[in-house]
């Protein structure tokens, strides 16, 4: 069982396990994003109850070169610049964003929006990209979050 508290507009989620108490800021969010997290958590705790392991989190820097590693063994030329130059921007924008991105699984809508405006806006390369090079640079990191949660 989890819950949330409200002090001075933050967030905090409490919870035991193994009779020791646990607290966890959550932020400064509306109170339906506060409960989503306790849900989120509740349904994790029982999973650990149930003896269900919880799938591992990859760290982005870690999975980025196994994941290349099996496109360059995998696929044609084309495609794996295509890819590794994906990543590179990805890294690149994480750097230069200061995002608390450090797992695949923290990658959320709103890191997108920033990852968007900011390849659309500046410029990395001679060029200025277009949209749909943006969209096809995250259909790929898609593909790797799903390949995350399979493995």
């Amino acid at each position: 069982m989890a819950s949330i508290h409200l002090v001075k507009n933050v967030y905090y989620l409490s919870y035991r396990i193994n009779s020791k108490q646990h607290k966890e800021k959550i932020g400064s969010v509306p109170k339906s994003i506060a409960t989503e997290c306790k849900r989120a958590k509740e349904i994790e705790l029982a999973r650990i109850n149930a003896g269900i392991k919880l799938p591992v989190k990859k760290k982005i820097t870690d999975f980025i070169p196994e994941y290349l590693a099996w496109v360059r063994n995998d696929q044609g030329k084309g495609t794996i610049k295509s890819k590794e130059s994906t990543y590179r921007n990805l890294v690149l924008v994480l750097n230069e964003l200061n995002c608390n991105i450090i797992y695949l699984n923290d990658i959320n809508t709103q890191f997108i929006e920033k990852y968007k405006d900011y390849r659309l806006n500046n410029v990395l390369h001679k060029k200025k990209i277009k949209k749909r090079t943006v969209n096809i640079e995250f259909e790929v990191v898609g593909v790797v979050k799903t390949m995350d949660r399979i493995s």
